[in-house]
């Protein structure tokens, strides 16, 4: 696991890619290097968790000095795919060196052997190419950015800043993004940065130009008429068989191989999560569970639930209180590595486990991210589908609803079907033409989530742990996972319950009380915290003034403001001073809280 970062074109240098990856060192503390081949500097910060030995160091030079790699992410399947270079030498156990081997070989169409999340860049000497990719479901970020006719590319957005790329807020971007939670398609608050889409891979040539952008990888690549076929033909019993063998391989992928030290579960005793701590019990690896835990709120606290799934599981349990003094530490750091406004308060969360996590030795969080969009378990989520179905929707508090205060206040407008999101859906509608009409709906929809609603969740949990030095795995995500999930008949994940197929495999291994429980989304009240926030900050700060809001207006909007809006508003005022005026983390703490 690594941050990474690029410069590509004329001049590229090797001390501005350094520069670039000095500001990622939390994504990798063990090492900070940085080489160069003509146009191409690549530079990577290492959290030496797969091969760790320096066998493994980035930048990876090929063979003969004809290549240079530089990798952040995890292929799981590394060492089976080395069977497949007979041959080839190997200076270490690495998937780093495997990927390297695969890239110098295969090229571009190495990309759909590999299982498990990664970015890349890299860059070939003789050619003078460069090719940069991104996984299937968008597990670990990557950004782009222009500027000075060089293009830029790192795991974060402020790495690209530390390399010159300027920061010019776009209100537009920044109004989305607060409309709608988060902005499918490339564009970032930042003009002239953009995401690297999921599941996309780039080609530039030897002058530094970008040849090509195309997706090798979309959901509807998954959906195929025969296995539904044979899913659907399976008995209840015999389908939940499979689904648990396809977990557990899920799970046994992704456990370190030199043991299990280093390695816990990030368990909210919810579902999920639980489910992922049994199964790797069940592979007989006993990992320490964590849980945020929120003592000044015991009606929400779930650290009861999450013991008892460790207890069934067999694991130690460790409960990290998330309160007052957390949100002092976290708020505006979790801010700053998220790099957008946050979208859930969970964020601070996330980081003050991470901490705990990493101070008790480990490298390595498990998580249940990917279920709910594989399984259907969001019933605030395509609820017109949902009906013509038959499973009609068990909430009604959409997202939409969710943020309809702030987007009041603030006069925006609600949110529109980008053509982005158009395009995924559409290519999913024909992929499920094989089913009748309402059906195909809802499974295009639902699939739909795993590129359009899924990515942003990961960042989330991958940079909020990060900042940490926590790398996250979510073995919901292995593409057998995703594959038996998107292909499977809808009822057996939404009737008579939602992911009724999960809840039947972990009853084979979690109290009925776990499985059972209501879904409650780590969800808890912020308003304590945010009233130790000094308001004056917010009242006459730059957010209001970017949003082009007058100040009178500003002030009636944050005085109406209820505890969710206000919560997103003070986010994204501390975006603006750490992104837009270029304020540091211990320069917005001195300021905001009141003393």
């Amino acid at each position: 696991m690594c941050g990474i970062a690029a410069v590509l074109g004329p001049g590229a240098d090797r001390e501005t890619a350094a520069a670039m990856a000095a500001v990622l060192r939390h994504r990798g503390p063990d090492r900070t290097a940085a080489a160069a081949l003509p146009g191409a500097a690549l530079a990577a910060t290492r959290l030496a968790v797969t091969g760790p030995g320096p066998a493994g160091d980035q930048p990876m030079r090929g063979g003969g000095d004809r290549s240079l790699l530089v990798f952040n992410g995890e292929i799981h399947n590394h060492r089976e795919l080395r069977t497949r270079l007979p041959g080839r030498s190997y200076r270490g156990d690495s998937d780093t060196e495997t990927l390297l081997a695969l890239l110098d070989e295969w090229g571009a169409d190495a990309l759909p052997q590999l299982e498990g999340p990664f970015a890349f860049v890299y860059a070939e000497r003789g050619s003078g190419r460069v090719t940069v990719a991104r996984d299937r479901f968008g597990v670990k970020p990557l950004y782009l950015g222009r500027h000075a006719g060089r293009w830029y590319l790192a795991s974060e957005i402020k790495a690209l800043l530390a390399g010159g790329v300027p920061a010019r807020v776009s209100p537009d971007a920044l109004r989305s993004v607060l409309a709608d939670y988060w902005v499918n398609g490339a564009q970032t608050p930042l003009q002239g940065i953009r995401r690297v889409l999921p599941g996309t891979v780039l080609q530039f040539g030897a002058d530094g130009e970008l040849l090509s952008e195309r997706t090798w990888f979309e959901p509807a690549q998954l959906v195929d008429a025969e296995e539904e076929a044979r899913l659907a033909a399976l008995s209840p019993d015999g389908w939940v068989d499979e689904l648990e063998a396809t977990l557990r391989a899920g799970v046994r992928h992704r456990l370190p191989q030199d043991g299990v030290a280093g390695a816990g579960v990030l368990c909210s005793g919810g579902l999920d999560s639980s489910l992922v701590l049994a199964l790797a019990g069940a592979e007989g690896a006993r990992l320490p569970a964590y849980v945020a835990s929120f003592g000044d709120q015991p009606e929400v606290d779930e650290t009861p639930w999450a013991a008892r799934a460790a207890e069934a599981a067999g694991s130690p349990l460790t409960s990290v209180q998330v309160g007052a003094n957390a949100w002092r530490e976290h708020f505006a750091a979790s801010v700053w590595h998220f790099e957008y406004p946050l979208v859930h308060q969970n964020s601070v969360a996330l980081a003050t486990v991470a901490a705990r996590a990493r101070a008790d030795g480990l490298r390595v969080l498990f998580s249940g991210e990917g279920a709910d969009e594989l399984f259907g378990g969001y019933p605030s989520r395509h609820h017109e589908q949902r009906s013509a179905f038959g499973a009609g929707p068990q909430a009604l508090e959409t997202p939409a609803h969710r943020n309809r205060g702030l987007c009041e206040a603030l006069g925006l407008p609600p949110a529109s079907e980008s053509g982005y999101e158009r395009g995924v859906r559409d290519s999913l509608l024909r992929a499920f033409a094989h089913l009748p009409e309402g059906r195909r709906e809802l499974a295009a929809a639902l699939a739909g989530d795993t590129r359009l609603f899924l990515s942003h969740g990961l960042n989330r949990l991958d940079k909020n742990l990060m900042q940490g030095s926590i790398e996250v795995r979510e073995p919901f995500l292995d593409t057998g996972v995703a594959s038996f999930a998107l292909n499977s008949p809808l009822e057996r994940h939404l009737l008579p319950v939602l992911k009724g197929g999960l809840a039947a495999v972990a009853r084979r291994h979690l109290p009925a009380e776990v499985v059972d429980r209501k879904k409650f989304g780590f969800n808890f009240s912020v308003s304590r915290y945010l009233q130790r926030l000094d308001p004056k900050h917010l009242e006459s700060g730059f957010l209001g003034e970017i949003l082009g809001v007058p100040a009178s207006d500003w002030r009636t909007i944050l005085a109406a403001s209820e505890e969710r809006t206000l919560f997103r508003i003070w986010s994204a005022e501390i975006w603006c001073r750490l992104f837009a005026e270029g304020d540091s983390v211990d320069d917005v703490n001195g300021l905001i809280w009141q003393h």
